[in-house]
């Protein structure tokens, strides 16, 4: 869970305006571009956001392929739809 502070509303709502995406995703973008660590999500309308570098985009079976082999301590921010 991570607070939804003044920036980081703001930011989401740069990537909204930017691009044709719900508020949520782009607050899960927002959050993980300022974490530097990859948000993995096999929802389609983010495959904009990955054509910025900002998401990788994955099926269901590679997110649950990656979700039970990924280790304790590697930081990887999962957005599910």
């Amino acid at each position: 869970m991570v607070e939804p502070t003044r920036n980081r509303v703001r930011e989401a709502a740069r990537l909204k305006g930017r691009f044709a995406i719900a508020y949520a995703d782009a607050f899960a973008a927002q959050v993980a571009a300022e974490k530097g660590i990859p948000l993995i999500t096999g929802d389609k309308e983010l495959s904009l956001l990955e054509r910025e570098g900002l998401i990788a985009t994955l099926s269901q079976n590679m997110r649950d392929t990656i979700g039970k082999s990924l280790k304790p301590n590697l930081k990887v921010f999962f957005y599910l739809t």
